[in-house]
């Protein structure tokens, strides 16, 4: 296919996926001018956000709340100060200790990196954009001075398309440059007739056309014809077209899906989010109303209608420490009087908290300010159950992040791999794909260990714990009954539930040798007691105590 039959393709698909998403956008300017009105500019881009829609909001729960949430993500999914993740051998190779330790200190290099890099910058951006509008999206790439390097892509500027299995494997994006950003990104003899025109007369010296953005489109989709047993087959072709001249400027590929596309739930068959907001609106809306109500009664009383006669116009003084002289006809008559202030500031204050706490319910604000609002001193076991009851309330939106993200883990997991920044595989991990030179690793499981999921672990804990105890309580009159347990086993496996560094576990080898070892010396040193037993005894009987000896050993 010529080049500019393929970016007309590629374009004309873009185009009518940004067809369908139109009533989404809708909905997404609608929520952002209620919810993050700083960001308000689906609908027009152009226009400073924020600024209209501000002037118009009086209650501001919907956005605090909102803001709870993203922090909450933040808190509980993808802590910075926490291992939130961990990365463990497939099915077929859970059974190798050797393994489990070279993908647990390959996790922590991973942790280390994402440190380094701009990630928690970005996923706040994109948990804000899943709270809200239900739909969050980033893109990883390799850095140019870092091995990961992440961009937020913001919502109503990509459009998206879903396999059989509802996994999101197509993203086209709309992007701006200016001619020399585009120069420099794709190199001048790759763009096309107009733009090089453009970028000409602008290195000769004509400024008029520098600051002019051009639309971009990246499309990333399937390779229909990609062979996994070759080195340079990539699953995932990347073309980046530009619109102006219709023509392809960069054609590449990816060895995995580069996006993270994120939703808190599904909503039916669509490929975009439902978020809490779209629950919440009704209460946002009503409880604006009534703040806007109560601004205005508050007013009122503050400085009041006043009904005067005819007379007293311009001569009642509304100053503080005023004074005002009437006629004994307009005190009799109750001239000048406050009229039209008989609202009731509680009756509305009271329907604003229902409000709120309808609003709060939705975007689980008593979940993530849970400790906070704890009125008495709680044992760890009792926060444990307590916390885990609420988080499971959290829980299918938790499902679903873990399900968006797994391809975004996987990339992570190949890119630090392919650049050398995991120590070397074991022996055996590592097998041949038919190809020379050419190995491969199963994909790895990811294991979440954020505040969601460690609670979950933490019941399972509870459980041994309890187990444990009545085993011992049986032991005492049947010690064999603790030969149902793999002690070792479970000691190991809660370390690791419990985010404990793998460098700090002895690997089972080396504990085995330890064990040798000890068993060893403790056999030496019981013989050594038998024989000085053995001495003391033939002394006393008369017998050469080194002639005993020498004909024991």
């Amino acid at each position: 296919m010529e080049e500019s039959s393929k970016a007309r393709q590629l374009i004309a698909e873009h185009e009518a996926r940004a067809g369908e998403r139109t009533a989404w956008d809708t909905r997404w300017q609608r929520v952002q001018e209620w919810f993050t009105p700083h960001r308000a500019h689906v609908m027009d881009r152009q226009d400073p956000p924020g600024n209209v829609y501000r002037s118009r909001i009086h209650d501001t729960k919907g956005i605090s709340s909102a803001n709870v949430l993203a922090q909450g993500h933040m808190s509980y999914i993808t802590p910075m100060n926490e291992q939130w993740f961990a990365f463990a051998p497939s099915v077929r190779e859970s059974g190798s200790e050797q393994h489990k330790s070279w993908f647990k200190e390959c996790t922590e290099v991973a942790i280390r990196m994402l440190s380094q890099s701009n990630f928690y910058t970005v996923i706040n951006s994109v948990f804000r954009d899943r709270s809200t509008l239900g739909t969050g999206c980033l893109f990883l790439n390799k850095g140019k001075s870092k091995p990961l390097n992440f961009q937020y892509v913001e919502i109503g500027t990509y459009t998206v398309a879903e396999d059989e299995d509802g996994v999101v494997n197509t993203l086209s994006r709309e992007l701006e440059y200016t001619v020399m950003q585009a120069a420099d990104k794709f190199g001048k003899d790759q763009l096309g007739a107009k733009l090089r025109s453009v970028y000409e007369q602008a290195m000769a010296g004509d400024s008029r056309e520098l600051t002019s953005k051009y639309r971009f489109i990246h499309v990333v989709q399937p390779n229909r014809e990609h062979d996994p047993g070759k080195l340079d087959s990539r699953a995932y072709l990347s073309h980046y077209i530009c619109c102006t001249d219709e023509q392809v400027v960069e054609e590449g590929g990816f060895y995995e899906f580069p996006f993270l596309v994120t939703r808190y739930e599904r909503w039916g068959n669509h490929p975009w989010g439902f978020s809490p907001a779209y629950n919440a609106m009704p209460n946002v809306l009503s409880a604006n109303f009534m703040k806007k109500i109560l601004k205005l009664l508050g007013e009122t009383a503050a400085l009041p209608r006043v009904l005067e006669l005819a007379d007293q116009k311009h001569n009642v003084d509304m100053r503080a420490g005023g004074r005002t002289v009437v006629s004994e006809k307009a005190a009799a008559m109750g001239f000048p009087r406050e009229w039209g202030t008989g609202g009731s500031f509680q009756a509305g204050q009271f329907l604003i908290e229902q409000e709120h706490e309808q609003i709060e319910m939705f975007f689980h604000v008593p979940l993530f300010q849970m400790f906070a609002q704890l009125q008495k001193q709680m044992t760890a076991t009792e926060v444990a159950a307590r916390e885990s009851e609420k988080l499971l309330m959290f829980a299918p939106s938790f499902v679903q992040f873990v399900s968006d993200m797994e391809p975004l883990m996987q990339r992570m997991f190949s890119l630090l791999l392919r650049e050398d920044y995991f120590p070397p595989a074991p022996e055996g991990l590592a097998r041949e794909t038919g190809e020379e030179g050419l190995v491969a690793l199963d994909t790895p499981v990811i294991e979440y260990q954020s505040k969601l999921a460690l609670a979950i672990k933490q019941l399972e804990t509870m459980g041994l714990d309890r187990v444990m105890q009545r085993a011992a309580m049986i032991a005492q009159y049947d010690p064999g009954v603790l030969d149902n347990f793999d002690f070792d086993g479970m000691v190991r496996d809660m370390a690791r539930n419990e985010g404990f560094p793998e460098r700090w576990l002895v690997k089972l080898e080396e504990m085995e040798q330890l064990r040798e070892q000890r068993a060893q010396a403790q056999q030496q040193a019981e013989q050594m007691a038998q024989m000085g037993q053995a001495a003391e005894a033939v002394g006393k009987a008369g017998i050469d105590p080194a002639q005993a000896i020498q004909a024991m050993l």
